[in-house]
């Protein structure tokens, strides 16, 4: 998680006056009222209402930059809109504040991506490079940590010439950018950013991030799906064939997975071009890149999903910040049988009703139900998984030579 400086946020304990906002809670959630000035010494808490500090920003630029992140839709989260509103910054306060939960983002590597490219050249400025700096900007004023790590692993492991301190260090620099100076290159005020304005002032040297060994294994995981799915996209099978061999072979070997399970229905679909990048190239290093980026999209989702499953009462809100429309999806829809927890029928159609029949999705159905009751039948081999630790690396290596063996007999 970075920590980046109290003026940078833009936000914190100022001294004199401060403007307040009244909050009162009303059926249809959190409302603002009116808003005055008052010394913070004097502040005091009132029986129906809610006082939040307004974060020292011009009133129409922080609606401006609501609007904006809005309308682009990076932020997936899993929490109602009376309990945190993913694209009001008062909200945001208000739980920071008022009942002391501290919110986090985990982004996904193109936005990061976006980020350390700007931190690294302020003189080129893109579409995509306003958007991200806008969603840092927001955030920022929101007093929300971000948490770049995954993101940053996700590079090493699949760009050519991977330099993890370098990333982490560009991305220090441009979250520790006075927020203001953000959002007048948001809002079309400056051109760029004067780079010696960073607040950041640590060497390079010193940005190190620990390996995490839990991360590793979390991302081999999502590499055998990965690899499976690859396999399966080649295989010349119909799509039907290709979610019932699937969900069959998860079964098999003993796997599961809610985020790798809504990544196969959602990369089966073919509504999407980029889930599997290179999956059909005659170069093996483009589609194994590929199969590996895939692999740390799941690993993201997955520890974001994880970090949302496990939070018990004190512990930070997460919310996912992604530019991906397919990741967007399998995130929703893990939200969504999540939170409802509907019956088979209900999920399969919500997952596969795009592209199978009614009567393909009903034998999906009766298949996972008849799977779910063979739990303990021999075929499984759950014994070999528990009395030979080494089983998953070498399942996995199995995976990795079946998946070359398709890549080197495309024709070149």
């Amino acid at each position: 998680m970075t920590k980046r400086s109290q003026g940078a946020a833009g936000c914190g304990k100022r001294d004199g006056d401060a403007y307040i906002w009244y909050m009162s809670w009303t059926e249809s959630g959190l409302r603002r009222i009116s808003r005055s000035t008052a010394s913070l010494g004097s502040i005091s808490p009132r029986e129906e209402s809610m006082l939040l500090i307004q974060p020292p920003f011009k009133r129409d630029e922080l609606e401006k930059i609501e609007e904006i992140n809005k309308e682009a839709d990076f932020i997936i989260s899993p929490y109602d809109k009376n309990i945190l509103n993913p694209y009001s910054i008062e909200s945001y306060l208000f739980q920071k504040h008022f009942h002391s939960h501290q919110i986090n983002a985990v982004f996904d590597s193109n936005i990061i991506i976006d980020l350390t490219g700007y931190a690294e050249d302020m003189e080129k400025v893109s579409t995509t490079t306003i958007s991200s700096v806008a969603l840092l900007a927001f955030l920022q004023i929101a007093l929300v940590e971000i948490d770049p790590g995954i993101a940053i692993s996700e590079h090493c492991t699949t760009c050519k010439k991977p330099s993890p301190s370098e990333k982490l260090f560009l991305f220090r620099n441009i979250d520790n950018f006075p927020t203001q100076e953000l959002l007048d290159l948001v809002l079309g005020k400056i051109k760029h950013i004067d780079s010696s304005n960073t607040l950041y002032r640590g060497p390079i040297k010193k940005i190190i991030r620990p390996e995490r060994p839990e991360e590793l294994h979390r991302w081999k995981v999502q590499y055998i799906y990965a690899l499976k799915l690859y396999i399966l996209a080649n295989s010349g099978l119909n799509k039907f064939d290709k979610v019932y061999s699937f969900i069959y072979w998860m079964w098999e070997k003993y796997l599961s997975g809610a985020v790798a399970f809504s990544f196969m229905a959602v990369f089966f679909s073919e509504r999407y071009s980029n889930m599997l990048k290179g999956v059909f190239s005659p170069n093996s290093t483009n589609s194994m890149l590929g199969v590996k980026n895939a692999a740390w999209d799941m690993t993201t989702t997955h520890y974001w999903s994880s970090c949302v499953a496990k939070r018990k009462d004190n512990d930070p809100f997460y919310i996912f910040c992604t530019a991906d429309k397919a990741l967007k999806e399998v995130a929703r829809h893990i939200l969504e049988h999540t939170n409802v927890q509907p019956n088979k029928e209900n999920l399969f159609h919500s997952l596969f009703h795009h592209y199978l029949s009614k009567s393909e999705i009903k034998e999906l159905i009766s298949l996972k139900e008849d799977l779910d009751e063979r739990e303990f039948d021999p075929i499984r081999n759950v014994e070999k998984h528990k009395k030979h630790p080494d089983f998953f690396d070498n399942y996995l290596k199995e995976l990795e030579k079946e998946a070359e063996i398709i890549m080197m007999a495309k024709p070149n």
